[in-house]
């Protein structure tokens, strides 16, 4: 499972260009994490390819709009900061040995207290054996749920760790930004590089990175602790953190969690050589593939990949009469617009599913739901489908479902990991592919969004995907590692 050298040369182009630019500014920008979902990305992508794409004019004009957004979104800030108030913070004279920094959903929240999505029982283990305290990025609607978030007393939201005075320097980054002076180059890839990066720079996205990247420095500053615990992504706000790090306290360890899969487009988990710095000291994976995946393809030292476990995946525990062949397609979507393929798969098998007895359910992502797909799709769901929108809990849902159907939701590995086979659907315009099961074939089907799905649902009727136990689990537990007392034990670092 080796990186193309097209994707080799993408990563290596982007980490030289790095070095011309303010470093704050650089890894806050889409481009430069290599944000695969960015449409510059896909832009530069094919400019590598050798097609030829002119650079954006960046009118002042658009600029400005983007700067003002940016403003806006500065404020929306202080407002939260201003709701939070009265919401206790950690005690400062307390010396931490850690500090976790996560993020949060709605139903993260309950009665029993704070249940995190991504670190799991993780998150627990750390509190039971060091002392330390949780910071979240709230992912849900922030003041639908403020209510809930003020009322937890065990998790803190990172707009209590913001100053006033922060969005006012942030402010007048962006004001000097503006006005920055675009520099021109012949190169056509340095000039898409050069013009991106000059649009980018004013962008709300940025605001709000840079705004993380305070409250991490003020975090840092205001408590002793010796390890941060975290997710790796390798993304902008892994970035900040890491380089608030660097400014504050360079002696403080970061210690992150790779807690999904890793497609072969998913480049921003491959840093180049002039990232290392600004990457965490040790990233535990879900198992023994990924941890491949990583040393294979990006310049690691050699201890700086562990395996860990699986915090995130859990078989559902399938009953023997669960895994009958059931005539239900789980369509499991991202949260993206560009998971709208496998929508569109199905819907142009919409007569054959109907006429062999088949039924559809689909599964939106908690942040991008039907409301927010149907914006980018050519029919509408509800008028010209008679599918089902499903509210159930994932376990709920493979019980229900003889095949799943996806574009990049990890939800296909949980598939596979409770006997159910699946259908990776690619899109025509995907210059890599955005499967989460890069490298592993059993119990899969490739198709793209164009293809007939007869002869999939043939193979289904007739058994012909079935893996044996055994064989089944040894492909799993070689990607996911056991959630048990011995794995959680391997993150716990103790000074």
């Amino acid at each position: 499972m080796e990186l193309s050298e097209f994707s080799k040369k993408y990563i290596e182009t982007l980490d030289r260009s790095s070095a011309r630019y303010n470093q704050d500014i650089w890894w806050a920008t889409f481009l430069g994490s290599r944000h695969r979902f960015y449409s510059g990305t896909y832009l530069f992508l094919q400019i590598l390819k050798g097609k030829n794409i002119s650079p954006a004019p960046n009118f002042f004009s658009h600029r400005f709009k983007l700067f003002f957004r940016s403003i806006l979104l500065l404020l929306l800030a202080g407002i939260k900061k201003l709701l939070l108030t009265g919401k206790l913070t950690p005690d400062s004279s307390i010396k931490f040995d850690a500090f976790i920094k996560s993020k949060s959903y709605t139903h993260s929240y309950s009665a029993s207290g704070f249940i995190d999505p991504f670190l799991g029982e993780l998150n627990t283990k750390i509190k039971n054996e060091l002392t330390s305290f949780t910071v979240v990025e709230h992912l849900g609607p922030f003041f639908k749920d403020l209510k809930i978030i003020r009322q937890q007393r065990d998790v803190f939201n990172i707009y209590q760790f913001l100053n006033y005075g922060d969005l006012v320097k942030i402010g007048f980054i962006l004001f000097g930004n503006l006005f920055r002076k675009k520099i021109n180059h012949d190169d056509p890839i340095n000039a898409f590089i050069e013009s991106n990066f000059h649009e980018e720079a004013v962008s709300h996205w940025v605001a709000h990175h840079l705004v993380l990247k305070a409250v991490f420095r003020n975090i840092l500053k205001k408590y002793q602790f010796s390890y941060v615990y975290t997710l790796y992504e390798n993304t902008n706000w892994e970035k900040m953190l890491c380089l608030a790090r660097n400014e504050v306290n360079s002696k403080v360890v970061i210690v992150s969690h790779q807690h999904v899969p890793i497609s072969e487009s998913a480049l921003n988990y491959f840093p180049g050589k002039n990232e290392l710095s600004i990457v965490p000291n040790y990233i535990y994976t879900t198992g023994n593939i990924p941890a491949k995946i990583l040393q294979t393809n990006a310049p690691f030292r050699p201890d700086q990949i562990r395996i860990g476990c699986g915090l995130r995946f859990k078989r559902v525990g399938l009953e023997e009469s669960d895994t009958v062949r059931k005539k239900t397609i789980l369509a499991a979507l991202d949260g993206t617009w560009q998971a709208r393929v496998v929508l569109y798969f199905l819907y142009r098998n919409k007569k054959l599913i109907s006429q062999r007895g088949w039924s559809v359910v689909v599964r939106f992502h908690p942040i991008f739901n039907l409301s927010s797909m149907q914006k980018y799709l050519d029919f509408d769901f509800k008028v010209d489908t008679d599918w089902k929108v499903s509210n159930a809990n994932i376990g709920e849902d493979l019980r229900q479902a003889g095949i799943v159907a996806y574009w990049g939701s990890t939800v296909g590995f949980e598939a596979i990991g409770n006997n159910r086979p699946v259908i990776c659907v690619r899109g025509t315009e995907d210059l890599l592919s955005n499967d989460p099961l890069w490298g592993i074939d059993q119990m899969k089907w490739a198709v793209s969004e164009f293809d007939n799905l007869e002869g999939i649902l043939n193979k289904f009727e007739n058994g012909e995907y079935l893996m044996n136990k055994e064989n089944l689990d040894s492909l799993i537990n070689d990607y996911f590692s056991p959630v048990n007392n011995e794995n959680l034990q391997k993150f716990i670092f103790k000074t």
